[in-house]
């Protein structure tokens, strides 16, 4: 009886434990918009930055949302490694530049 319970603890915890997700917003988002997703890894404990995800939004606006989000999977990685390699997956939004009130660049 005991170990079944350890063992429904111990499934119970694997099945929900492990997922993360963060959001950065402007108070009010723009209506369009295209949502990019990629897969980032952060080596060397974010020694090693990837260029890519600042190159993003290059059209002088910058983002209007940024999401990141993890997983069990990833969890598993970063642990496996003591913290040198960590995988997450951002999705961003970057600014259209139009707004449903109109233009303040008149």
């Amino acid at each position: 009886m005991n170990v079944c319970f350890r063992w429904l603890t111990f499934a119970s915890a694997m099945v929900v434990a492990g997922c993360a997700n963060y959001v950065i917003s402007v108070p009010e988002p723009g209506p369009g918009g295209h949502d990019f997703e990629m897969t980032a890894v952060v080596l060397g404990w974010g020694a090693v930055e990837d260029p890519q995800v600042a190159e993003a939004c290059d059209r002088g606006f910058g983002m209007d949302r940024v999401r990141a989000r993890t997983n069990l999977g990833y969890d598993l990685i970063s642990v496996i490694t003591l913290g040198f390699v960590r995988p997450l997956d951002l999705s961003y939004r970057c600014y259209t530049g139009e707004s449903p009130v109109g233009s303040t660049r008149d």
